[in-house]
């Protein structure tokens, strides 16, 4: 317990890929693929491959798509609050993009819970989550956020933006000059 092998005991223990599949050509035979690629089938299965993916899926199921999962660990898991940050901004950009406002709003939200200390990217993130709450009707949501952004940067053009924008669809045009 306790041992870790050396390099050269490594690499005499372990056989050659070589024998190891003749070795396994032998005992069991050649194999036929099993359920492969098929006419009727052969789109949606590539479709589940995440390289192959041409939209991605609204949710990432861990049992039929464990490749996916684990492309989505790898991209959280920066090591520095502003590199995972700086993952969600990016995600959230895509879903906004797509007009997928309410999952931008949580992936805004997932970056400003990473507490990073850039805070022209905390402004950003602000910002955007303020944006896409005015798409959803938030007016209030977008101003509380349009605010957050123009504390952090005061000269954030577009927090401003935001902000009037949000008081104008309320109505309050006397807030809406303020801004």
């Amino acid at each position: 317990k306790g041992h870790i092998p050396s390099s050269e005991s490594q690499t005499h223990s372990i056989p050659d890929a070589d024998e190891l599949i003749d070795e396994i050509l032998a005992t069991k035979g050649p194999q036929r693929y099993v359920d492969g690629l098929s006419e009727d089938n052969w789109e949606k299965e590539i479709e589940q491959i995440p390289l192959f993916m041409t939209k991605p899926p609204t949710e990432i199921d861990p049992v039929n798509s464990p490749g996916l999962v684990a492309l989505q660990e790898l991209k959280y898991k920066e090591d520095t609050p502003e590199g995972r940050a700086l993952a969600y901004k990016e995600d959230g950009n895509e879903l906004f993009k797509q007009k997928k406002y309410k999952n931008a709003v949580k992936v805004y939200s997932e970056g400003l819970k990473q507490q990073c200390s850039d805070q022209l990217l905390n402004a950003v993130l602000y910002c955007n989550r303020a944006a896409a709450n005015y798409h959803l009707g938030n007016m209030r949501s977008s101003i509380l956020d349009a605010t957050e952004s123009k504390k952090i940067k005061p000269d954030h053009l577009k927090a401003y933006i935001r902000g009037a924008e949000a008081n104008m669809r309320l109505n309050e045009y006397d807030e809406t000059i303020t801004w």
